[in-house]
């Protein structure tokens, strides 16, 4: 082959590469990999949460009360009917605690514990806590945490297209819940999420047909530990009045009144 002949091919291979990267990158190509790798990313975040709430169970156990936790269900259900990201799929469960807490993990996974069922008062209080959670879940608050997103050039694109959506976690997957577990357990999500999640799950309520003031009541009576707690329910009152919610019409009040009694009498 002579050396014309030879300059002549990498031209033509050369050419040829860059028009596959090219089309690539057209209108409908790149929404079709931004669509692969938005699937990808939501396979990732379930994947991450679904190993965290295992982890959780395992530390915390589960607590098998039935109506307890259809009722946990319902509710969650109902919450998430409303305001939850279309293409995850939500899970409750109580757990085995008498501590009052509530916990989320990346795509969709919400515990409460034993012992806020014990503490709530009534249906909206349940709901405005749920509510709260579902808000970290849907502001991905955890997951861009442990995965900060990073811009995706055209070769990238056509690699994520090509995966088909594939996860991309491999052996990263235990050292990234590992972190999250101990940001849930230990070190929190800060005070600007936990603002967030406060406000947006206000919003969350009233939404879903309860009274977003719920929460602030819940909260109220939980014994402060720290300053920061009187500064919450302050500021949770400031935007509740700010963005005038208000309690809407649900559903009759006696008929959640008698569920939640129904449901919740037998935690111990």
């Amino acid at each position: 082959m002579t050396l014309w002949s030879s300059i002549l091919r990498f031209t033509l291979f050369a050419v040829a590469a860059a028009g596959l990267l090219s089309c690539a990158t057209t209108p409908a190509e790149k929404a079709l990999a931004d669509r692969a790798a938005l699937a990808k990313e939501v396979n990732d975040e379930v994947a991450i949460g679904r190993q965290m709430a295992a982890k959780l169970l395992g530390h915390l156990g589960r607590y098998a009360n039935e109506p307890a936790v259809h009722y946990l269900e319902l509710v969650g259900a109902l919450v998430a009917a409303r305001v939850g990201r279309p293409e995850l799929s939500y899970r409750f469960a109580v757990l085995n605690t008498a501590d009052v807490n509530a916990y989320a993990t990346p795509g969709g996974y919400i515990f409460v514990t034993k012992g806020l069922l014990k503490a709530v008062r009534n249906e909206a209080e349940l709901a405005g806590v749920l509510s709260h959670e579902i808000a970290h879940v849907n502001e991905r608050h955890m997951y861009r945490e442990l995965r900060p997103k990073q811009d995706v050039g055209a070769e990238e694109s056509i690699v994520r297209l090509l995966s088909r959506g594939g996860s991309t976690l491999g052996g990263s997957i235990t050292k990234l819940v590992e972190a999250g577990m101990k940001t849930l357990l230990k070190d929190g999500l800060g005070a600007e999420k936990e603002k967030e999640a406060d406000e947006i799950g206000l919003m969350y309520a009233q939404a879903t047909g309860y009274a977003p003031s719920a929460l602030i009541e819940f909260l109220k009576r939980q014994r402060p530990t720290a300053k920061d707690r009187t500064g919450r329910v302050a500021g949770l009152e400031r935007y509740l009045a700010a963005q005038k919610l208000t309690a809407p019409k649900g559903v009759e009040a006696s008929i959640v009144a008698k569920r939640f009694e129904r449901s919740l009498s037998s935690v111990r």
